[in-house]
């Protein structure tokens, strides 16, 4: 659900980060060749602002909304991480203290964002497919986190210190998604689930707990069915196939979301907390959305889930499931709307006030009904 990074990142009040971009999914830093602007300046929306060098390209920043230059903090000839802060606009009467304040509280969102909980990573090697995962933890059966449509493993960051506490807990990026590899073959469930279930191979991993957010529901789901004896149970959290059908305004605005302000819209369309979806604007992981060959992929996937007929067999292959499943949905979920209704072997939690993300607008709740959940899988 999340662009490539952007160079733009609105947030609280009328500021604007001006953040070191993500052109590709491999580039992991750039330099600042030249400022356009100075401090006190007022640029225009789409006005060029910085140069940017990278080992593989030269391009320049844009401004995607208007305002004063209050702050450059990156000097030129200075390498930048992605996602880190280079200047900040807002309006010319902003008061230095709040934007002091603002600086700092990106800062450590940032450094947050980077740590890794203690988990080991990797790729595994699927035929002619890279996939990438992270792990921690141990305890049978493990716990295996799909992401949703646009993600990608790190938005479980919320989740994962606590739930490897208890168990073995495995994230992975989908094929079109993160750090795999955007080689997708035909891109439907059927294919994306053959995709988990051989990468589990490579973990050993047998028979096993699956937490699907999304489109990683669906994608758990569409598993137990060709694979009954891999899931030992499934929590699907705001899973496609559990509630209404599928956004296309989130599916299309995803897919076109390279500027701020599309990105900004994107966020406020999945939480509900207008704190959450400023920090969700901070999140600097490469998903699907500038990079023409991941808009291939992620139109690839999207055709296939909205095809028709398939949330008709999702909801077919639902009822028909004999193990245990939990679903759990946010009651303002505007992506996918809350289920009116479910097949009576599904345990459902409605989460009130929250979004299309109840793991990180309700971390802990969702930590504790999950830990539950697979505490009662043998």
């Amino acid at each position: 659900m999340q662009p490539m990074l952007t160079a733009n990142v609105p947030l609280a009040g009328f500021l604007t980060a001006i953040i070191m971009p993500q052109w590709g999914p491999t580039m992991e830093e750039g330099t600042i060749v030249a400022w356009r602007v100075r401090e006190g300046d007022y640029v225009e929306a789409g006005a060029e602002i910085a140069e940017v060098e990278t080992s593989k390209v030269s391009n320049a920043i844009e401004a995607s909304t208007s305002g004063t230059v209050l702050r450059v903090v990156c000097e030129p000839w200075r390498q930048m991480r992605v996602g880190g802060l280079l200047a900040v606009l807002g309006p010319a009467d902003s008061d230095p203290s709040e934007i002091d304040a603002w600086i700092e509280e990106h800062d450590a969102w940032v450094e947050a964002d980077e740590t890794d909980c203690g988990m080991t990573t990797g790729t595994l090697e699927v035929g002619s497919k890279s996939i990438a995962y992270a792990e921690a933890g141990a305890g049978e059966p493990p716990l295996v986190l799909i992401h949703s449509l646009g993600a990608d493993q790190t938005s479980w960051r919320s989740n994962v210190e606590a739930l490897a506490g208890g168990r073995r807990t495995i994230c992975l990026d989908l094929p079109g998604h993160g750090k795999s590899t955007f080689a997708l073959g035909r891109g439907d469930l059927a294919q994306l689930a053959d995709d988990v279930g051989a990468a589990l191979d490579q973990l050993d991993v047998g028979r096993a707990v699956f937490v699907g957010h999304g489109l990683g529901a669906a994608v758990a789901l569409q598993l137990a069915r060709d694979r009954p004896a891999r899931v030992a149970g499934l929590v699907a959290i705001a899973g496609l196939g559990f509630g209404g059908e599928l956004s296309r305004e989130f599916v299309c605005g995803l897919r076109r979301a390279e500027r701020c302000y599309q990105a900004a819209s994107m966020a406020r369309l999945m939480f509900a907390d207008p704190v959450q979806a400023r920090r969700a604007m901070l999140d600097h992981r490469p998903a699907p959305g500038t990079a023409s060959d991941a808009k291939r992929q992620l139109d690839a996937i999207a055709a296939a889930i909205l095809a028709p007929g398939v949330a008709e067999a999702l909801r077919s292959a639902l009822a028909e499931m004999d193990i245990p499943i939990l679903a759990i949905h946010g009651a303002l979920d505007r992506v996918i709307a809350p289920p009116q209704a479910l097949p009576t072997n599904v345990a459902a939690v409605l989460i009130q006030g929250v979004g299309h993300m109840p793991h990180v607008e309700a971390a802990a709740q969702v930590n504790e009904l999950v830990a539950g959940f697979a505490a009662e899988i043998a």
